[in-house]
């Protein structure tokens, strides 16, 4: 299998809302008090803003020219001076499809968000991750990113 990371554009977008949907799928399922099941379609909007957004960039995963990862990212920066990287990357989206995991997918396209920040001097990547999701929580401190807040929640 020859797995190439690309931009993401206009002629990739099914392929990516289909790794997409199968994530939030997984994000339903682990948090259903969280997120809101909906169909495919309702998140292209989405993928069109990351594709049209001058701080945004999304990436994709060819495996034998199919989309089988993802990442969504936006440059951002933190609005003072009391932390030590005010620029930096934030990951809002990166997801492997179920058939292609466990092959360095994923691995290959954080390697390819740190290469792009490198190239912007961008010295930090942040993202998110839920609770529940204990296999990407162990994927990504194998890939070296360290906990440095908790994001916590209260339904009033």
């Amino acid at each position: 299998m020859t797995v190439q990371i690309t931009e993401l554009t206009n002629d990739l977008l099914d392929g990516a809302l289909d790794v997409f949907y199968e994530s939030n799928l997984l994000h339903c399922a682990g948090a259903p008090d969280y997120f809101r099941r909906q169909p495919k379609e309702a998140s292209r909007s989405y993928l069109e803003w990351v594709i049209g957004n001058e701080h945004s960039f999304g990436l994709v995963a060819l495996a034998d020219g199919k989309v089988a990862g993802i990442v969504f990212a936006a440059e951002e920066e933190k609005p003072d001076n009391l932390f030590v990287y005010q620029k930096y990357y934030k990951i809002y989206d990166i997801a492997v499809a179920e058939a292609f995991r466990g092959q360095k997918i994923g691995q290959a396209l954080n390697d390819a968000v740190k290469e792009r920040a490198r190239a912007n001097n961008i010295a930090n990547i942040e993202l998110e991750v839920f609770c529940f999701n204990e296999g990407a929580m162990a994927f990504y401190h194998k890939l070296g990113y360290t906990e440095v807040s908790k994001i916590m929640s209260l339904k009033v």
